[in-house]
């Protein structure tokens, strides 16, 4: 009889733990925030970064968010550090505060999903690594919780790909005042040779004013004293940058070799320009090069006029003194006869006629 019963209670005890079961799933399925504490479990923290890429192009706009999780009271404060460029980064301080004795629970808080916060929203200009931080501060209740994560800032594929743009090479003829007691006007022919990056090796053309040739020497052009000769290389701080240490030996030297330009210009007239052998010269890299030379003087004619007539493959400017009469001036540019590659990127089918007519007060 007694076992029975006590069979009878047995199976009344396991209907109802079957029957609190159910009733506790259903409860749990219906709302997931529902959680018990258990006495034997310690409070943790986790970070997740969200929403970051391994590798970003420069100039590209990253940003993330942050998903809190973890066993605990969830009110604690957090610091997210980010980096605004290669050098600084900036930190947002945030305490998320709850009601007192609040009970330990599991918890998920996704910042994005729940707030709609996130960070960063900033285009990196320079290539390197970078660093985002995540941290929570325990106040010594818990053991703190830290995440990172770093990335790759780096030119694009495309960037790469893409050949660098050639140096772009200008030339100014620069006309000084005339020597006193002479009217011979010093002529100063720059190339000024500019790069994106520093370059190590300059191309030195030497074009020269048309009619400098022995029998126009003492009528249309002369010799200057040797205070006004002036040949150099330098940067835009006016320091010199040939680069000595790989200069063959005997120092600068050009070709005796003189290279002649053909151009066909307006109404068909044909122009016919010279310089010295181009030649490279190894320099200090810079990225803005003054290639220039004053090795002669221009006459004037019986009218009292300075005339010039120049030819190149660059775009030429002329800086006159400060009293002067321009009569005329004027650049054109004219097809080549035969075109000029002088390496397997770069065909010159096009140069320029620089013409000008002036007066200079006494």
């Amino acid at each position: 009889m007694k076992t029975r019963y006590f069979i009878i209670v047995l199976g009344i005890i396991i209907a109802i733990s079957v029957i609190f079961a159910l009733t506790l799933k259903i409860l749990l399925d219906d709302d997931p925030q529902i959680s018990f504490e258990s006495p034997f479990r310690e409070e943790y923290y986790e970070i997740q970064i969200t929403g970051l890429k391994d590798v970003y192009s420069i100039g590209e706009k990253y940003s993330f968010s942050v998903i809190f999780s973890g066993y605990g009271t969830g009110c604690f404060s957090y610091d997210v550090t980010y980096p605004i460029n290669s050098t600084d980064s900036t930190t947002v301080a945030t305490e998320r505060s709850c009601i007192s004795d609040a009970p330990l629970r599991d918890f998920v808080w996704d910042l994005k999903k729940d707030e709609g916060r996130s960070y960063g929203h900033i285009t990196l200009d320079d290539p390197g690594k970078y660093t985002v931080r995540v941290s929570i501060d325990s106040g010594q209740l818990f053991d703190s919780a830290v995440s990172e994560f770093t990335f790759l800032v780096e030119e694009s594929i495309d960037n790469k790909q893409k050949p660098l743009p050639k140096p772009e090479t200008k030339n100014i003829i620069i006309i000084s005042d005339k020597i006193p007691q002479r009217n011979i006007v010093p002529i100063t022919i720059t190339e000024m040779t500019t790069s994106i990056r520093p370059i190590d090796e300059v191309t030195s053309w030497g074009f020269s004013l048309l009619n400098i040739e022995m029998s126009t020497l003492g009528k249309y052009w002369g010799n200057l004293p040797d205070q006004y000769m002036k040949f150099e290389i330098i940067d835009e701080d006016g320091n010199d940058l040939v680069d000595e240490s790989r200069l063959p030996e005997g120092g600068i030297w050009y070709p005796g070799d003189e290279h002649l330009y053909h151009l066909l210009c307006e109404n068909d007239e044909k122009i016919v320009g010279a310089s010295h052998h181009p030649s490279p010269i190894p320099i200090i890299p810079s990225a803005v090069i003054f290639d220039s030379s004053t090795n002669y003087g221009i006459y004037p004619d019986d009218n009292g006029q300075y005339k010039i007539e120049y030819v190149s493959l660059f775009e030429t400017v002329i800086e006159f003194p400060e009293h002067v009469e321009i009569i005329s001036y004027d650049s054109q540019l004219c097809k080549l006869e035969q075109s000029i590659q002088d390496d397997p990127n770069r065909l010159y089918t096009k140069g320029y006629y620089t013409t000008a007519i002036f007066r200079l007060d006494d």
